[in-house]
């Protein structure tokens, strides 16, 4: 059985009263295949997503929470992922990178990184 894209579990939330707020938290598991397209919708640096259209063949999943809120008036996203396992490969370097355990964040147009661990993969020599 595939595993799926994304998934959800433990839902918390508050809706309604004075002004409508909003507040519902979600953990989530999820495909980062799935994340350049995400970023180009939610990113608007230009820099930044140049240097993200440099990576393929990315794959890995990670764990986290998501966060919508305050108001239904203007629905905010925030993501705090705190198991980040993955590969990708990147233009600019000749061996895959990949990234194990540490945290990342996304608030906004704000993208944070904490503790990342990785390395590139040389591939394996044979004499």
């Amino acid at each position: 059985m595939e595993e799926p894209a994304t998934a959800g579990w433990k839902t918390e939330g508050r809706l309604g009263g004075r002004g409508r707020p909003l507040h519902v938290e979600i953990a989530v598991e999820t495909d980062l295949s799935l994340l350049p397209p995400l970023l180009n919708r939610v990113i608007k640096d230009r820099t930044f997503l140049e240097e993200m259209a440099r990576f393929r063949q990315m794959e890995g999943r990670a764990t986290g929470k998501l966060v919508l809120g305050e108001s239904l008036k203007s629905i905010e996203v925030k993501v705090d992922a705190q198991e980040v396992n993955l590969v990708a490969r990147h233009d600019r370097i000749p061996y895959p990178v990949t990234i194990h355990g540490g945290a990342v964040s996304f608030e906004g147009e704000r993208l944070s990184v904490r503790n990342l661990s990785g390395g590139l993969e040389p591939p394996p020599f044979h004499a």
